[in-house]
């Protein structure tokens, strides 16, 4: 029985042994022979980014190292069965695979590869004359697989186009009317471009496409007007008496917004319905719009003074845009002219104008920003505060005006509450002290005007305190020491500026520089 034992030891010993001999063996890997069938399958994008997906290809491989052919200097390790993403340039290539085995043996391939983009399809090209400008032409160019497109505006053989982005503006000012053949030249990423021809009539603009500038605020003594929608005209004025003139006469409309319009020039009268003594005015204003008039000779014509009886001063009119004119009445009178019963005015030249804001008018120490007594202003109001508003003045006593700004300080609203709106009227250069009519039913409160530049960057602010109770007062900052090189176009003002709302309604009126 022993001896019995002994041998199945000896017998499972044995089989150990040739078991631990076959574990060791690692001969079949040493002759593994190296992968063949080396290739790579890509597949490029359409979309002209030059995204390629190499997928390397081989039998008896573990992993693969590709070799992109172009700048890049390292390979990128792929495992059997991967793919590996690459951006290239359009060009051709050589995609060298090496396909490596389990024994570290390796077998390459180098393959070709060609990256080409697809020319700018679908192009869409849009030229139109500029509704502003006379004789510029605009271009937009839109496009698939796109990115710049060139313009040539066909006005010389050895142009340089004029370049952009796809989708924005390109534009031209041609020096003549007529029609032009424009060549677009759009581009993608690759070297294919695709042309389009387009052709356009030049026109020169022959109208105002914008109103003419807003004249300023005056005090009624302070301007005669003969055709402004900014003040009170002289009743009865004939802007197209007939004096033979060959002139054609016409009254232009932009919008809400007349005009004058004088055509095909040679002169043209105007005749006041009475005679208007001047002598407290010291400026005549016009504002003139032409496409085609270089200079116009502005005569003042009166009743009384015979051979002398009209002078004239000759203006530049500067073409496609509004020219704003103001003469001094002395350079009327320094010919020997007398403006105490003038009763006509006379335009001489030639062409066609456009003319607004014909008034005579003399200066003042004071400049009213707002009187909102007109159209009110767009104000914007912060600080959890409503909204303020023009409203029919409460109180006459003190302030006549018919119009005034409301402001309620609302309940709970910010400390810093208040509200704003723009002006054009902000010559701090010429004026420190600015003046507001205030009514409020508490005193000693800090009424505060901040004057801002159009981002908001750039600001003064001077506080004022209230004195009278439920009376109309005139509040006075000033704004010395102010940066004049900023164009201000802001006024903020704040009622009880520092402390919480509490429902209080406040008022104020006629804003002036003096």
């Amino acid at each position: 029985m022993k001896a019995l034992k002994n041998l199945i030891a000896l017998l499972l010993l044995i089989g150990m042994v040739a078991c631990e001999k076959d574990k060791d063996d690692l001969s079949f890997v040493q002759n593994a022979t190296a992968p063949t069938d080396v290739s790579a399958k890509f597949q490029v994008s359409t979309d002209n980014t030059g995204t390629v997906t190499i997928t390397p290809l081989a039998t008896g491989v573990a992993t693969y190292k590709v070799y992109f052919g172009d700048s890049t200097a390292t390979p990128t390790v792929v495992k059997a069965g991967g793919s590996v993403t690459h951006t290239y340039a359009e060009g051709s290539y050589q995609v060298k695979i090496v396909a490596v085995n389990i024994a570290g043996k390796e077998a390459e391939a180098t393959l070709p590869l060609e990256v080409s983009f697809r020319a700018p399809e679908n192009v869409e090209v849009t030229v139109a004359n500029d509704q502003a400008v006379s004789k510029k032409v605009n271009v937009t160019a839109k496009a698939d697989f796109a990115i710049t497109y060139d313009v040539y505006f066909g006005e010389s053989s050895d142009e340089k186009p004029v370049s952009g982005n796809i989708g924005e503006v390109v534009s031209h000012i041609y020096r003549q009317t007529g029609t032009y053949t424009l060549t677009i030249e759009v581009k993608g990423a690759g070297k294919q471009t695709t042309k389009v021809q387009k052709s356009v009539r030049v026109i020169a603009l022959q109208q105002p496409t914008t109103a003419a500038p807003q004249p300023p605020i005056r005090k009624a003594q302070e301007v005669v007007s003969l055709f402004s929608g900014r003040y009170t005209n002289v009743a009865g004025t004939d802007f197209n008496p007939n004096w033979g003139q060959a002139t054609a006469y016409n009254l232009f409309k932009l919008g809400t917004d007349e005009i004058l319009q004088y055509a095909h020039l040679n002169y043209q009268g105007i005749q006041f319905a009475r005679e208007i003594d001047l002598s407290a005015m010291e400026f005549l204003h016009l504002d003139v719009w032409t496409a085609d008039a270089t200079a116009l000779d502005i005569y003042l014509i009166s009743k009384s003074t015979g051979a002398d009886g009209e002078k004239f001063v000759k203006k530049t009119l500067t073409a496609d845009k509004w020219t704003s004119i103001d003469i001094p009445l002395n350079d009327y009178t320094k010919q020997g002219f007398v403006i105490t019963d003038v009763h006509q005015i006379k335009l001489v030249g030639q062409g066609t104008v456009f003319i607004d804001n014909l008034y005579f008018y003399k200066k003042s120490n004071t400049v009213i920003i707002e009187n909102f007594e007109g159209t009110a202003p767009e104000f914007t109001t912060f600080g959890d505060m409503a909204n303020v508003e023009v409203v029919a003045n409460p109180k006459t006593v003190g302030n006549t005006s018919t119009k005034v700004v409301k402001m309620v300080r609302t309940k709970g609203s910010q400390t810093w509450a208040g509200a704003f709106f723009t002006s054009e009227n902000l010559d701090m250069n010429a004026h420190k002290i600015l003046k507001l009519k205030a009514l409020s039913p508490k005193t000693g409160i800090v009424v505060k005007v901040k004057l801002e530049n159009a981002a908001g960057n750039i600001s003064k602010e001077v506080d004022a305190r209230i004195t009278k109770k439920n009376t109309w007062e005139e509040l006075s900052f000033d704004f010395t020491g102010i940066d004049t090189s900023t164009t201000y176009t802001k006024v903020v003002v704040f009622f009880d500026f520092g402390e919480k709302g509490d429902d209080t309604t406040y008022y104020y009126d006629e804003i002036t520089l003096n």
